[in-house]
């Protein structure tokens, strides 16, 4: 169960994303990559996963001859997840004070300067080592695969 809230979380900050990117006219060719089917995509996702997540236990709703037609012990270890995972989301909003982020406000490019300086002192790492030639991107591949057999 927490494995799928992990993933109903991970969904939800897509589709938060995609507005927020949408909102402040950040275009996809900004980006190193876009998910295939884009916001939608999640949002079909996300409904399949809210429906398994509700269905997943039904079977403790059935007879079984060791426990009748309620089967608690497995009722807890299938559904105790759900309100364990909403107490934490409410109780730190709550506790918290935090506010809703809006999708014009939020912060796109926070860390950002970091990881260009990082991937620019790489490059200059590569060039430094490759005699001043970029690694492309088949030598990459043959590197990271076949070359590292040999």
């Amino acid at each position: 169960m927490f494995g799928l809230l992990t993933w109903i979380s991970i969904l939800v900050s897509h589709i938060f994303f995609v507005n927020a990117r949408h909102a402040q006219d950040i275009p996809d060719s900004a980006l190193a990559y876009k998910a295939p089917l884009g916001k939608w995509g999640s949002v079909a996702a996300l409904f399949f996963c809210c429906i398994i997540a509700i269905f997943k236990g039904f079977a403790v709703f059935t007879y079984s001859p060791s426990y009748g037609n309620f089967d608690y012990k497995n009722f807890i270890t299938d559904y105790l997840g759900i309100p364990v995972y909403l107490i934490m989301i409410f109780g730190y909003k709550i506790i918290m004070k935090s506010q809703r982020v809006r999708p014009e406000t939020a912060d796109m490019y926070g860390g950002k300067q970091k990881i260009d300086d990082e991937e620019a002192e790489f490059i200059a790492w590569q060039m430094e080592k490759n005699h001043g030639k970029v690694e492309s991107k088949w030598e990459k591949i043959y590197r990271l695969s076949i070359g590292t057999l040999f």
